[in-house]
């Protein structure tokens, strides 16, 4: 029975469950975006003054990178597979985390900075 659970704690199922788990965040993004925007009568872009929905547009516009992202790193890691013979996947797991959530970050940054300074309407 032990070794059936230990098999199940791998790096490619925590890639998986990271990747399950994006695709969650977006579809909640989704349905929070369309609230948000329906509430203050917007339907593609939030008005000048209103932060939250801008928070929100930024929550979405985060949550379709990281599920990319995780999609990256899903074929980052079957590539390390079939391509490296020896290969330790706890050695890059930390790697892929990095990349999946904070890959996203430093794009949606800089969106965001630039949105802000230059094109205040959304």
């Amino acid at each position: 029975m032990r070794a059936v659970s230990l098999k199940l704690h791998c790096t490619r199922n925590y890639i998986h469950m990271h990747l399950f788990v994006s695709f969650i965040l977006k579809a909640i993004a989704v349905f929070i975006k369309d609230v948000v925007l329906y509430e203050v009568g917007e339907v593609d872009n939030c008005s000048s003054g209103s932060v939250g929905c801008k928070v929100v547009i930024v929550f979405f516009q985060y949550c379709i990178m990281a599920s990319f992202f995780w999609l990256l790193v899903e074929g980052l890691y079957l590539h390390a597979l079939l391509a490296v013979s020896f290969f330790s996947e706890r050695k890059y797991f930390w790697a892929y985390i990095l990349i999946g959530w904070g890959g996203p970050t430093i794009f949606i940054t800089a969106w965001s900075i630039t949105k802000a300074y230059y094109n205040d309407v959304g």
